[in-house]
């Protein structure tokens, strides 16, 4: 609950712990938990973070990535859910199993969908299955669904959405004021009475493997998805078709319906692509193990794919990749070596007297002598 004490200093506010204990579901998004939790306690989701973190602009950020230690434990104190769970609903422990990068806070992260909003400005950031929340008997949105890689339902097998089918607005629950979670913030329809698309068996597979990969991490998991991350890479240049092996490559990996919408997103980050387009590079993927990704780069390479195509992919190229490209793999980055002798200051600094001589020459110069 919310207390503002007007004979405080700026008019201050003072927070207690929440009356309405909001209790998350096992999967759901830290977003949607807060949402939940505002409306429970009477009160909306803007106004709710305002006071809770001040002057911090949560909305315009993507919170569910993470919290600051002294965020995370004011929100721990008064909402009565432990730092621990509240964790658990954000996206860092599941991308610190798959992802070889180190995650930093200012920086985007590979594998999450894009979220962010400024003023009008809104990136559709917030997928959702229909199924899922038609069927909920409290809507609320999965973690799961903010990762880019998950395009599709594995409980209903039919694609994700990322914006309103009606009004093709983004998604933004927070800026709802009923405690409606299917309602459309902008049209006012139910964005879980339109009906979904079935996903193919090639998505279908992939996106169950992937899933189990980051329920049940093994020690490969990272290789697995940096093979991911090289396959999708590798279909994106080779829809460029920039020589005429490259084009044949392509052709074999990929549909005719599908290669036009490949080569557009050139340029694009992958987590920046909607749901459809994601889906559609994923399905000609396969979540590999190294043997089998072996394999499949091993009936490439004779094919035209030279070893400067391969290694301009990603900037660490997979290990399985340079085993067949015959290529040494270094444990250190190679130094680079600087034979230029170092630059030595031999001038000693001017005196007092000379510099105030220069300051007063300068004064004249640019007739500064009225400021």
């Amino acid at each position: 609950m919310v207390h503002s004490n007007e004979r405080t200093e700026r008019n201050q506010t003072h927070l207690r712990p929440w009356p309405i204990r909001t209790k998350p579901f096992e999967d759901e998004l830290l977003s949607s938990w807060l949402i939940r939790a505002s409306f429970d306690n009477f009160t909306k989701p803007l106004i709710l973070t305002s006071y809770l973190w001040d002057k911090w602009r949560a909305w315009t950020l993507d919170l569910d990535r993470e919290l600051t230690k002294p965020r995370l434990h004011r929100l721990s104190i008064y909402s009565g859910v432990s730092e621990e769970r509240i964790e658990q609903m954000m996206l860092r422990s599941t991308l610190e199993k798959i992802s070889r990068a180190k995650l930093i806070s200012q920086t985007p992260w590979p594998w999450v969908v894009a979220r962010g909003t400024r003023n009008l400005n809104t990136y559709r950031y917030q997928p959702f299955c229909p199924e899922c929340l038609r069927n909920d008997s409290e809507p609320y949105f999965r973690r799961m669904w903010r990762l880019s890689f998950i395009t599709m339902c594995p409980k209903h097998q039919c694609l994700l959405q990322d914006c309103c089918p009606y009004c093709r607005q983004s998604v933004e629950p927070h800026r709802l004021k009923k405690k409606e979670l299917r309602v459309c913030k902008y049209c006012q329809r139910d964005i879980s009475s339109h009906p979904a698309k079935k996903a193919n068996e090639e998505l279908v597979n992939t996106t169950h493997e992937l899933v189990r990969l980051i329920n049940e991490p093994n020690t490969d998991t990272q290789d697995r998805f940096h093979q991911l991350d090289f396959w999708i890479a590798m279909l994106r240049k080779l829809s460029l078709g920039r020589t005429e092996a490259h084009r044949e490559v392509f052709s074999d990996l990929v549909n005719r319906k599908d290669r036009a919408l490949i080569a557009s997103c050139s340029g694009v980050n992958f987590d920046f692509l909607t749901v459809e387009t994601r889906a559609t590079f994923l399905k000609y993927c396969k979540a590999m193990d190294s043997n089998s990704f072996s394999k499949e780069i091993a009936q490439l390479v004779p094919r035209g794919l030279s070893q400067s195509f391969m290694r301009s992919l990603l900037t660490v190229t997979p290990p399985p990749v340079l085993k067949i490209l015959g290529v040494e793999q270094s444990s250190k980055p190679k130094e680079k070596k600087n034979n230029k002798p170092a630059v030595v200051f031999s001038k000693k600094p001017c005196s007092r007297p000379v510099v105030e001589k220069k300051w007063e020459l300068l004064i004249r110069k640019h007739n500064l002598g009225n400021l």
